[in-house]
């Protein structure tokens, strides 16, 4: 009997160790006892959209397969896309209200919230479908300052400024991860994977003796300002790899999915995947990349921060807008679970959340998204079926035991790493 309570003791010991790490990675919104929820910004990617090539295009010729038929053009947003952000939003409403920060059915006070998407058809209509899931009743206006199809500045992650000693430090910031030859290298695998399930060989394009996933990659930073860019392997892998995975969400049958290939597995999915976080991690979170993208995102959400009238922003872009907005607040290395792409899910929002307590405040910053299955199946988001939450934790600063920044540390954090921009503009010069 001793030495079986000795076994259960060890084993409680060792689930309660392994719940506490699992809810540090994690954990759910909310739930925060003796925290009063008083003001949210989210930086939020766009939820499903077709391929941004159109089956005449690139798509086309490196598949004799038939593509999923989307229900949008090129780049917009699904009919998928735009349920699944509603239930986001109904989310939001639940949990929103849950923690006291809005009666039901609420209606915001002039200027109290803020809805604004970049000028694309994909990012003001995922604002628009969110906003009508969380305020139902209030006929949200979605904010986008420029004729629509236009990047606006906060959303674009352009360089903003470029020199020859710039563009070095970029590269050997590059070389120090393995440069272009070594990443080919260790993605090789899933490169084969990526060839095997679109049927390269009987391509249009291998037909005529092109290998558009054997060319040496390099990486094209504009010579005044414009988002910086990868040409070769890992930019063709990105743009078919970014279609699969596409097709993989909105696509109900997943042989049909996997272009009736019926040994292609989850985790090779999650192999195609890879590469289009790899090509984000490159070109959005190269530290000196980064950090020049990023400067206007971080502008955006300070001013947010520190605005006493806003209680709640939400701004919506692309991945390539958080992933060069946490790279460059030097986000800690993650990879998110149960998500085919593991740095920028489709949908995913970057939530920041001031909280207060005895009069102090204090800040939260996670990842939130749906789930794989959440987003194949459409699931209802409840308090019992949240999104996933991620919390994140950044380079010189860390979090207390109840998971919070203390009062002050991730603002002075953003204003610390908009000086780095500064200091990395002035001694980018020639």
């Amino acid at each position: 009997m001793i030495r079986l309570k000795k076994i259960i003791s060890v084993l409680f010991l060792t689930l309660s160790v392994f719940i506490s790490q699992a809810f540090a990675e994690a954990g759910v919104l909310g739930q925060h006892k003796g925290y009063t929820l008083e003001k949210v910004v989210i930086l939020s990617r766009h939820n499903i959209r077709s391929p941004l090539s159109s089956k005449d295009s690139l798509l086309g010729k490196v598949t004799k397969n038939e593509w999923f038929e989307w229900t949008s053009k090129p780049g917009e947003l699904s009919t998928k896309g735009a349920e699944l952000e509603t239930l986001m939003g109904l989310y939001f409403k639940k949990y929103l209200e849950s923690e006291g920060f809005m009666e039901e059915n609420y209606v915001p006070k002039n200027g109290e919230f803020l809805f604004y998407a970049n000028s694309m058809q994909r990012t003001v209509a995922t604002a628009k479908y969110f906003s009508s899931g969380m305020l139902p009743v209030a006929n949200v206006k979605v904010e986008y300052h420029l004729p629509l199809g236009n990047m606006d500045h906060p959303f674009m992650p352009g360089i903003n400024f470029v020199s020859e000693k710039y563009k070095k430090q970029v590269l050997d910031e590059i070389d120090r991860i393995g440069g272009f030859k070594g990443l080919e290298k260790e993605y090789a695998e899933n490169l084969a994977v990526l060839r095997k399930v679109i049927d390269y060989e009987s391509s249009a394009l291998a037909k005529k003796g092109e290998d558009i996933f054997n060319v040496p990659t390099d990486i094209l930073i504009p010579s005044d300002t414009g988002e910086a860019d990868l040409t070769g392997t890992l930019r063709a892998a990105n743009t078919v790899a970014d279609a699969l995975v596409l097709q993989y969400y909105e696509e109900d049958n997943l042989t049909k999915a996997a272009f009736n290939h019926h040994d292609v597995t989850y985790e090779d999915f999650e192999k195609i995947g890879a590469l289009t976080d790899l090509f984000l991690t490159v070109v959005f979170g190269t530290p000196s990349l980064s950090l020049n993208e990023a400067h206007s995102s971080l502008l955006e959400i300070q001013a947010e921060l520190l605005n006493n009238d806003r209680r709640f922003t939400f701004l919506c872009g692309h991945d390539s807008t958080i992933m060069s907005t946490i790279s460059a607040l030097q986000v800690k290395d993650y990879a998110l679970p149960d998500a085919i792409t593991k740095v920028t899910p489709i949908g995913v929002k970057f939530v920041i959340e001031k909280w207060k307590k005895n009069g102090k405040t204090y800040t939260t910053a996670a990842l939130v998204y749906q789930s794989v299955n959440q987003l194949r199946n459409r699931e209802f988001l409840t308090l019992n079926n949240p999104p996933k939450v991620y919390y994140l934790d950044f380079e010189g600063i860390s979090r207390n035991k109840d998971g919070f920044f203390e009062p002050g540390v991730l603002e002075n954090h953003i204003k610390n790493r908009l000086k780095a921009y500064d200091d990395l503009k002035a001694q980018s010069a020639d």
